[in-house]
């Protein structure tokens, strides 16, 4: 983001959108690292409100500009309060009044990608994760892997480590694991020592209008490696493979892992299914580029205990196991719900599925029309939409429409399946009391705050009520 002020190495930062999981993952990463941290955010209650206050980091709810400290020598902004026009996508205005107020008095200002750059290219040993799906959990394995190989790391993980309570570590040493985001080719702003692309699988539609623009930015990503650099890469994803293999491509050492190359791993449960035994043979090829042993490398694979979000176990309702996911593409959903049937063949499974942005329910209407094929029961909710995005063309009734359809066609021996587009949280919520009978496997899936309906059946369970707290996507 341009300014006028150069930035010197500050002592006083404030964050605009401190809640967001990157971003609280940086705060906690410049706190470790004594700096004067705080923040804001919206007045909305999200799980790492409880990260912050463990971690003494202020912050206020709700966005003011008399919020913003005169002498703060850094300003981070999430971009989510950043807006955006025509095609080029050119950031041209903000109504947060708090990047208003920092703009308008000269102070230093980065956007979070920035700022997050700033951090790991001064590490010799950057690794960086990205890719459409698979992200946050194979950063995860790998800043855990290394954890327990003694070589503590830092870490910016997209989601809180079930073991560490935490979506951040704070290392003493050069090596340092990120998951890169590729919305908005944020990915360009990193110079990783390793890069792992987990697959290119088209997604953000309303960035990256087609599939091949969406691997035109990994095209560019792969050319800015150096020699010196290692690329490791799905050698399952064949767009992927020709894009690195075509000449020219990259300076990088490739190296390719498989999914058969998990096999044999002994994963906790909650990281079942295919998708998590390539996550961890992407993890274990970047360990072993590290010099970590193979008896080392299973041993914390089967110590890892997952992320939050990703086929979390949540409890259970009169009988009924819990689970939580934040699968919000097509082809998570296929994978996640494929994983939790073959974990549970026998029992009904129902699925409340959160669709995530307009904009991703459009493009890949027909690709979601045919993804729940392995659940009994869908309840699907209203489209949770962006901070850029507050109304589509395609809505969640027309969508229950296209599965219903589908299941007609696809499953004519499964007559006991059944649809329901039901608008809210609550409402969802309330219909599953009524309705489960407790031999079921109850699934909330999406990117927004699904996982309410969850947490609050295993609460009602529990004689606690429901809860309000949300889940930040920001």
């Amino acid at each position: 983001m341009t300014q006028k002020t150069p930035i010197t190495k500050p002592k006083k930062i404030y964050m605009i959108g401190i809640k967001g999981v990157g971003m609280s993952a940086l705060a906690l990463l410049y706190k470790s690292q004594g700096y004067d941290v705080s923040g804001s955010d919206t007045r909305e209650h999200f799980f790492t409100d409880d990260i912050l206050r463990r971690n003494n980091i202020p912050f206020f709810d709700g966005f003011d500009a008399a919020h913003v400290p005169s002498d703060a020598e850094l300003i981070i902004a999430s971009t989510a309060y950043l807006l955006y026009q025509g095609s080029s996508h050119k950031k041209i205005t903000t109504p947060n009044p708090e990047i208003q107020a920092a703009l308008a008095n000269d102070l230093p200002l980065l956007t979070y990608p920035e700022a997050v750059a700033s951090v790991f290219n001064a590490h010799k040993q950057g690794i960086a994760v990205t890719g459409s799906h698979g992200k946050s959990t194979t950063s995860a394995m790998i800043a855990w892997i290394f954890e327990q190989a003694g070589l503590d790391p830092s870490a910016l993980i997209g989601s809180s480590l079930i073991s560490w309570q935490s979506n951040a570590r704070a290392g003493q040493s050069d090596y340092i694991v990120i998951e890169a985001d590729d919305y908005e080719e944020k990915f360009l702003l990193y110079k990783p020592h390793i890069l792992v692309i987990t697959n290119t699988d088209w997604d953000h539609p309303d960035y990256f209008p087609t599939a091949q623009s969406y691997l035109g930015a990994y095209k560019k990503l792969i050319t800015t490696l150096p020699p010196t650099a290692h690329l490791v890469i799905n050698a399952q994803d064949k767009d992927l493979v020709d894009l690195v293999r075509a000449p020219h491509a990259t300076k990088a050492a490739v190296h390719e892992f498989r999914g058969s190359d998990g096999q044999g791993l002994h994963l906790q449960p909650n990281l079942a299914g295919t998708h998590n035994l390539q996550n961890a043979a992407a993890a274990t090829q970047v360990a072993r580029l590290c010099g970590i042993d193979d008896n080392t490398i299973t041993a914390a694979l089967r110590s890892f205990a997952g992320i939050k979000r990703r086929m979390e176990p949540m409890g259970s309702y009169r009988g009924a196991i819990l689970i939580d996911d934040y699968a919000h593409h097509p082809t998570e959903v296929q994978a996640t719900l494929q994983a939790i049937r073959d974990m549970y063949p026998e029992k009904p499974l129902y699925v409340v599925f959160h669709p995530h942005t307009y904009t991703r329910t459009e493009t890949f209407f027909a690709d979601f029309a045919h993804s729940f094929t392995n659940a009994d029961f869908v309840i699907i909710l209203d489209v949770y939409g962006s901070a850029r995005e507050a109304q589509g063309k395609i809505g969640s009734a027309q969508l229950a429409r296209a599965i219903k359809k589908s299941w007609r066609t696809l499953l004519a021996s499964k007559p006991s399946a059944h649809v329901k587009h039901i608008p809210t949280i609550e409402r969802a919520t309330f219909f599953l009391m009524e309705h489960l009978r407790g031999n079921e496997v109850v699934v909330s899936m999406g990117a927004g705050d699904v996982w309410r309906v969850t947490k609050a059946l295993a609460d009602y369970k529990n004689g606690i009520g429901d809860t309000t707290a949300r889940s930040s996507t920001k």
